[in-house]
């Protein structure tokens, strides 16, 4: 009644049921009723429902429905032998097989059927001629019991059934089971990394993400991570909550007001960066929003790294001072920014500062530089420094690379389910038509209601990373030559 409530409410009501107590406590009222029972009894008579009993062979929907679904109650689907007789004779093939083919059929009577079936004698075990009628289900019958793969499923064919092209049709009806791509993970689609344009200087590009919900300490639960894409400077603000409007004003207040406006921002696809109020602040200030694909942190890995080593470093302070890890940020902050980096062969601040920044553990006082320098001069040999500095490329790694030609032209696709699944769940979901393709994304119809009072699209842009082709299951044909052919031995199969 609650499900259906929206439909239900305000009208009037029957609700007939073979539960007789519920019947008698109508009729008898609360007395002796749980406080549950009471609230239950409460909300059936706001509903101005008629209760009323019926037997319960009678009620046999309602009956069904509230029983616990076993699998006994499903059966592999067969065929039996009075199926095969019957289609049999009418199946067009059948003398064309007698004629041209090394089969020996032999007529086997059915019980209970005028017509017989035909069994291939060739061989030490009797295999049924099957007519093309019930050749697709005779197929679902022995390969939908644990679905083995092609060979496996041929053996067991073969062993038991015959008719031309039997082999061919296995193959092919086996490699466009739906079932069978949908939980088999054949190999994974690893395309090139694609060329990412480097920054011309210094707070150009910025990569931005949130790390959390972690432990409460101070009221925060997350952090507002940045990264510059030219000089590796990391910044990481602690934030109440993760509310778009918390982390716009957070970069906004910290970043754009300390190193200027970037042109590009990248982000991943989390709901603070793909809101309305972040798209607003980015056409605000100028700025260029660059989402990564979903499920796809390699894309931001520049910061995705950074979180590696904050993480790292944080739990590392915190176990061996025993502070908050609030309190263990700012140093924590230091260190990274004074750390070398191997692939610039600097360390971020002296990127940003030109020196090297003094830490506690620093005992000698800096060396004092010869003569005294003119500011301006100074200010103009350090603009023509930075101005020389060239961007460097981050590290890569070389993973082994992997496209499958079949997703150029296919139809349809499967799309890998992200995150850690439960247990006998398939790994694919799908399949999904192909609406457009790049070298890198794949966009589908993802299947959702074009319009339901207001537009909303029904399409998805994925990378290929995530996809593998779909084979659509093709019809099945019989086989009937024009010309005669050459007979085949029976111990191959009939091809």
């Amino acid at each position: 009644m609650k499900h259906f409530r929206s439909s239900i409410e305000g009208r009037e009501l029957t609700v007939y049921t073979d539960h007789k107590p519920l019947v008698r406590a109508f009729e008898n009222g609360s007395q002796g009723l749980l406080d549950r029972e009471i609230r239950q009894l409460d909300f059936i008579t706001s509903m101005q429902a008629n209760v009323r009993h019926v037997n319960g062979k009678d009620n046999a929907v309602a009956d069904a429905l509230s029983r616990t679904i076993h699998a006994s109650t499903y059966s592999n689907p067969t065929v039996s032998a009075k199926e095969i007789a019957m289609a049999s004779s009418k199946d067009p093939e059948l003398q064309w097989v007698k004629e041209h083919t090394s089969l020996h059929l032999v007529a086997q009577p059915v019980e209970n059927c005028a017509h017989p079936i035909w069994k291939d004698t060739s061989t030490d075990v009797p295999r049924v001629y099957v007519p093309a009628t019930l050749r697709p289900a005779v197929f679902r019958a022995t390969h939908g019991l644990s679905h083995p793969g092609v060979r496996a499923t041929k053996r067991l064919m073969l062993a038991r059934y015959v008719w031309p092209g039997i082999q061919r049709d296995v193959a092919q009806w086996t490699r466009h089971c739906l079932h069978c791509q949908q939980a088999k993970v054949q190999r994974h689609t690893r395309s090139a990394p694609k060329d990412f344009p480097l920054p011309h200087s210094r707070f150009e590009h910025v990569h931005t993400d949130i790390v959390g919900p972690l432990p409460s300490s101070d009221g925060y639960r997350y952090l507002i991570t940045a990264v510059d894409r030219f000089t590796r400077w990391p910044e990481a603000w602690p934030a109440r909550d993760s509310s778009a409007r918390t982390v716009a004003e957070i970069f906004f207040a910290n970043w754009v007001a300390r190193f200027g406006v970037p042109c590009q921002v990248t982000t991943d696809r989390g709901r603070q960066f793909e809101s309305h109020l972040w798209a607003t602040l980015s056409k605000l200030l100028g700025t260029e929003h660059a989402p990564t694909s979903a499920y796809h942190p390699q894309a931001n890995g520049l910061v995705e790294r950074f979180h590696r080593q904050l993480k790292a470093a944080l739990v590392a302070r915190m176990q061996a001072t025993g502070v908050r890890w609030t309190t263990a940020l700012p140093l924590v902050l230091l260190g990274i920014r004074t750390a070398l980096k191997v692939d610039i062969g600097l360390a971020p601040a002296e990127m940003v500062y030109g020196s090297t920044l003094r830490l506690p553990a620093d005992f000698l006082a800096p060396t004092e530089s010869p003569g005294n320098l003119d500011p301006t001069n100074f200010a103009s040999i350090l603009k023509a420094t930075m101005h020389r500095l060239r961007p460097t490329p981050p590290r890569r790694n070389s993973p082994s690379i992997f496209v499958s030609e079949a997703l150029k032209d296919c139809s349809h696709v499967f799309v890998q389910e992200p995150g850690l699944s439960r247990a006998l769940t398939p790994p694919y979901a799908g399949p999904y038509r192909v609406l457009r393709r790049t070298d890198k994304t794949i966009t589908v119809d993802s299947g959702g209601p074009k319009n339901d009072g207001r537009p909303r699209p029904n399409e998805a842009s994925l990378r290929i990373q995530r996809l593998t082709r779909s084979r659509t299951p093709p019809a099945p044909t019989g086989y009937l030559p024009v010309a005669p052919v050459s007979k085949v031995t029976s111990t191959e199969g009939v091809m």
